[in-house]
């Protein structure tokens, strides 16, 4: 959907409206996109419409769009997890996540530009938001804003099974940034290669099983979004 928008000339593009029928949701809880009812129907009708940041990524010389979030590494394997769960949203993501890490999936060696910085290592997950949180709650880019021009991620160095699963309430609670083996960053740019294959979602849908080679890019103020809000 996301992409097709973004197909379109910019002055033939209509607004984004959101109807929260997925198990994440995560990009309308950060705009305040009601979730059902009257409310609902009153934003898409009424609302104003806020200028929405779009993420591209090339997986493998294929051009994808993402609207809230992209999860490279055990948020990969997660989300492929969680699509063979018949569950709501949290509860899924946390069975799947639990899955991923006692399967022993990551870490995965990795290396990349981060604008132009170059990083190299053992990395447990490498979590590119544009809004806070992913997965129905998990806020893994905590400091993530849909309207400012960049896109914000999450590094974490490759941990053992133990140290992983002891992330998970901090990831929760957004908290998981104090720990040094964990990078928060903003970014416009971001490059990876992976010789022996990472996998990839897009908004909860699998890009990519064995992804090598990734470029990610901000598509700053790319969509606009309707949202709860007197027009001006």
């Amino acid at each position: 959907m996301v992409t097709g928008l973004l197909d379109l000339p910019v002055e033939e593009r209509p607004a984004l409206g959101l109807a929260p029928a997925g198990r994440g949701n995560d990009l309308a809880r950060a705009l305040g996109v009601p979730r059902t009812g009257a409310a609902l129907v009153s934003s898409l009708a009424s609302g104003r419409d806020r200028p929405l940041d779009a993420g591209e990524v090339i997986v493998d010389g294929r051009r994808e769009v993402f609207a809230n979030a992209l999860g490279i590494g055990l948020d990969g394997a997660i989300a492929r997890r969680a699509l063979t769960l018949p569950l709501p949203g949290l509860l899924a993501y946390g069975i799947a996540a639990l899955g991923a890490i006692l399967a022993g999936e990551a870490p995965w060696d990795v290396e990349g530009k981060l604008d132009g910085e170059p990083f190299r290592g053992a990395m447990t997950l490498v979590s590119v938001g544009n809004s806070p949180s992913t997965g129905g709650g998990f806020r893994l880019v905590p400091d993530a804003d849909p309207g400012d021009g960049l896109l914000d991620c999450c590094l974490a160095e490759g941990a053992g099974r133990l140290t992983v699963l002891s992330f998970l309430p901090r990831v929760l609670r957004g908290t998981h940034g104090a720990d040094p083996r964990v990078r928060l960053a903003r970014f416009r740019r971001l490059v990876l290669r992976v010789p022996g294959g990472i996998p990839v979602h897009g908004d909860g849908d699998l890009l990519s099983a064995a992804a090598r080679g990734l470029e990610v890019s901000v598509l700053p103020a790319a969509l606009r979004c309707r949202v709860p809000g007197n027009r001006v």
